[in-house]
C-alpha cells in the first residue's frame, strides 16, 4: 500500500494547485484529494481524510471535462469531418482538436495542459531500436510496432487531408493520442458514448486490489470509495482485464498480478501430411498454422488448446466419433503434447539470452524490460514443464 507522510495533505506539485484551483473553480469536488509520488516515484491521487465504503471522492463536473464530442463538433473537428480523412476514430478528434487547442494559448484547458505528460520517453512505444531490440520474441513487440504504423498512418493521412492548416509534427500527435491512450474514460452523456479527459480523475494509478468504483453523474463523472480508505492512503482503480503484453506496450508498466498473463505460441502443421486438407477444415483455417494463447491457469488453457492439438498432430483419426483404442488414444495424447512442446521450446529460442534477473515490476525502462521478458519466459517454461509431466504419466500407462 502507498501511503503519504502523516502530515502531508496538500499537493507535492505546485502546478497542480492551479489545477485544483481551476477545477474548484468550475465545481469540481476535490477538496479531500491531493497528488503526490507513490513508493515508485510516479504521480497519483491520495486521500486527505479518511474515506468510507460507498462515500464520494470526488466529483468533476461536464465543464472541466474534454469529450470527443467536443472535440467533433469544433473549428478543427470539422475540418476533419469535411477532408474526410481515413481515421474517424474518437481518439483521433481529441488529439487534434487538444494539439489545436494548446497552441491557441487561451484554451478553458489551459491548466489541464499545463499538467500533461510532455513526453513518453519511458513508454514502450518510444523506445529506441536498442531497447525493442531486446523484446524479441515476445508478442509486445508486435502490438508496439503495429501501433507506431497506425499513429504514423493516421498522422499521414491528416496532413495530407489538412494541407498547410496542419502545423504539428509526428512526435506532437503520437505524445497527443498516447497521453489519450493511457488517461481516456468510456463516457455517455446524453444518451451519447464518447471518449473523455477527466482531469484529476484521469491521474488515478491502476491497483489490482483498487481501491474506488467511477461513473457519470448528471453531466459529470464521480469516483466513490469501493472499501474503507485511510488518510494519506493512494487512491487507486483498476484498468481492467488485459494480459500482461497489453499492460506493458499501451500504458507502459507491469500489473503485480499474474492473473492475466498470456503467451503465444505457434503451431505449424505438416504441410506433407495426407490429412492436412481434413486438418485444416476442423480447424477451420485457410494456412496449415494455428496460433494458441496460453494463459496463466494451465489447466484451464490445456483443456481448451488439447482438441486443437489433438487435430494438429492427428495422422488418423481425426473426428472425435471415431472410436480409438486405449493405445491410439494415448498415443494422440502424447504427440499433441509433443507438438506443442516443439512449439514452446521455438518460443523460447526466440528470445535474447542476456536478460538479467531482476527483482521489482517498475523503475528503469531496462528493469522493466527485463522483469516483462522473465514473466513470459516463465510462463512458457511453467508450460513446458506441464507438458513433460503429462508425458511421463502417459508412459507410465504404456
Amino acid at each position: 500500500m502507498n501511503s503519504l507522510s502523516p502530515t502531508q495533505v496538500t499537493n507535492s506539485f505546485p502546478g497542480f494547485d492551479k489545477l485544483f484551483q481551476w477545477a474548484t473553480d468550475r465545481g469540481a469536488d476535490i477538496a479531500h484529494v491531493c497528488v503526490a509520488e507513490n513508493k515508485l516515484g510516479i504521480k497519483g491521487i491520495f486521500a486527505t481524510k479518511d474515506f468510507e465504503p460507498g462515500e464520494q471522492i470526488m466529483y468533476i463536473p461536464g465543464p472541466c471535462i474534454l469529450t470527443s464530442n467536443t472535440a467533433r463538433a469544433s473549428a478543427i473537428g470539422q475540418a476533419i469531418s469535411e477532408a474526410n480523412v481515413a481515421d474517424q476514430s474518437d481518439h483521433a478528434y481529441l488529439a487534434m482538436f487538444m494539439l489545436a487547442d494548446q497552441a491557441s494559448h487561451i484554451s478553458r484547458w489551459h491548466h489541464y495542459y499545463n499538467n500533461l505528460p510532455r513526453d513518453f520517453t519511458d513508454h514502450p512505444l518510444f523506445f529506441e531500436e536498442a531497447q525493442l531490440a531486446r523484446l524479441r520474441g515476445s508478442r509486445a513487440l508486435e502490438i508496439i510496432y503495429r501501433r507506431r504504423f497506425t499513429l504514423q498512418q493516421s498522422y499521414q493521412a491528416m496532413t495530407d487531408a489538412l494541407g498547410d492548416t496542419f502545423r504539428f509534427t509526428l512526435p506532437d500527435y503520437q505524445v497527443a493520442r498516447t497521453a489519450i491512450n493511457t488517461r481516456c474514460f468510456g463516457v455517455n452523456f446524453g444518451g451519447s458514448d464518447q471518449v473523455a479527459m477527466i482531469p484529476i480523475i484521469d491521474m488515478l494509478n491502476h491497483g489490482d486490489d483498487d481501491s474506488c468504483q467511477w461513473g457519470c453523474d448528471g453531466d459529470g463523472y464521480g469516483v466513490w470509495a469501493k472499501k474503507a480508505i485511510a488518510k494519506g492512503d493512494e487512491i487507486t482503480h483498476s484498468y481492467g482485464q488485459k494480459c500482461q503484453q497489453r499492460y506493458f506496450a499501451n500504458y507502459g508498466f507491469l500489473r503485480e498480478s499474474t492473473i492475466d498473463d498470456e503467451c503465444r505460441v505457434t503451431i505449424q502443421l505438416d504441410s506433407y501430411s495426407p490429412s492436412l486438407s481434413a486438418q485444416m477444415a476442423l480447424l477451420n483455417i485457410s494456412q496449415p498454422v494455428i496460433e494458441l494463447a496460453l494463459g496463466n491457469d494451465l489447466n484451464d488453457t490445456l483443456e481448451q488448446v488439447m482438441p486443437l492439438l489433438r487435430i494438429a498432430a492427428s495422422e488418423a483419426g481425426l473426428q472425435d466419433e471415431i472410436e480409438l483404442s486405449g493405445e491410439q488414444n494415448r498415443a494422440r495424447e502424447l504427440a499433441a503434447l509433443s507438438l506443442l512442446k516443439t512449439a514452446l521450446k521455438k518460443k523460447l529460442a526466440c528470445y535474447q539470452v542476456n536478460n538479467q534477473p531482476h527483482s521489482r515490476f517498475a523503475g528503469t525502462d531496462t528493469s522493466m524490460i527485463t522483469a516483462f521478458l522473465q514473466r513470459e519466459q516463465q510462463l512458457l517454461r511453467n508450460y513446458l514443464e506441464f507438458c513433460s509431466q503429462g508425458e511421463s504419466k502417459l508412459s507410465e500407462l504404456a
